[in-house]
């Protein structure tokens, strides 16, 4: 049977007979290419995760310059997304299944298990990891617009407030409203109001950098959080995505008008946080939609 399919393995161990023993059974596997790497240190394997990529790591708990769950962690944290697969003795098992309730896709006891259980154990842990990634990115994405939903953009949101308070630029957020979605989904439909949202996020993701972080909060409401250079940036970033709605009303694809109110804020040296931020913009934003209905025909 030929090799079709290759793994990159990462074996973190430090008894060299133990790492030879499991990358010979791991290639005299015929289903799969097993490609091994083999670090003794846990500095050593962060070195090769960061310099490379791959489909699992197989990690001993006890090495010299590291031990226990602290050891599961630090590699857990070098590499958020990779499988691992603990390598525990008979007397670790209470660690390694701490290890397990922390992340960690399963864990074997070294001395009892061959080659067969080894890759079950192996393609086990990608495809629970392949799992956990997808509802994890369930949990934060609007499934409509494919955007942040409101809990993911206030965890990125937050993150990316904590990096600006270490720079110059000036953290803003952007509060967007789509107007007259209830017209919109009264005469023609949920249909064409569901185009509506959607043509928003897309206008969104033409109007911002790949760094900010875009949501669709629900309903009509939509949010942006970025850094500036300075505060007269923010002007220019409103009359980008009013310009880009004028252009998408003007091609004739949809039977509806696309209209927005946006209202933005700027966090100060004294500003509280996200959620006061976003209220604020959220004035703003309602005083430039009262304006607009006000404004004569």
């Amino acid at each position: 049977m030929d090799k079709e399919t290759h793994l990159n393995v990462l074996i973190v161990e430090d008894n060299p007979g133990d790492a030879r023993l499991i990358e010979i059974m791991l290639h005299d596997c015929p289903q799969f290419d097993f490609r091994c790497k083999k670090a003794d240190r846990l500095s050593f394997a962060l070195d090769a995760i960061s310099a490379s990529a791959f489909d699992v790591v197989l990690l001993d708990l006890a090495l010299p310059d590291s031990f226990g769950l602290e050891t599961f962690t630090k590699a857990k944290e070098a590499t958020p997304q990779t499988p691992i697969v603990v390598l525990t003795g008979n007397d670790d098992e209470t660690i390694a299944l701490s290890a397990v309730r922390e992340g960690a896709q399963d864990y074997i006891v070294k001395g009892q298990f061959d080659e067969k259980q080894l890759v079950r154990a192996i393609n086990y842990a990608i495809e629970r990891q392949k799992t956990v990634l997808q509802l994890h990115t369930m949990s934060f994405k609007d499934e409509l617009t494919g955007l942040n939903n409101r809990r993911g953009f206030m965890i990125k949101a937050d993150e990316l407030l904590k990096i600006s308070r270490r720079s110059t630029g000036i953290f803003t957020i952007y509060f967007i409203d789509l107007d007259g979605m209830k017209r919109i989904n009264d005469t023609l439909g949920h249909s064409e109001g569901d185009k509506a949202l959607i043509d928003m996020a897309d206008i969104m993701r033409k109007s911002f950098r790949e760094s900010d972080v875009l949501a669709r909060l629900g309903g009509d409401e939509f949010a942006a959080a970025v850094v500036l250079e300075s505060s007269a940036d923010a002007g220019t970033v409103k009359e980008r995505l009013q310009d880009k709605i004028s252009k998408l009303n003007g091609s004739d694809i949809r039977s509806y008008t696309l209209a927005a109110s946006i209202g933005c804020a700027f966090c100060s040296d004294s500003c509280s946080g996200l959620d006061a931020l976003l209220e604020m913009a959220d004035e703003v934003m309602y005083e430039e939609k009262k304006k607009r209905r006000n404004a004569p025909l």
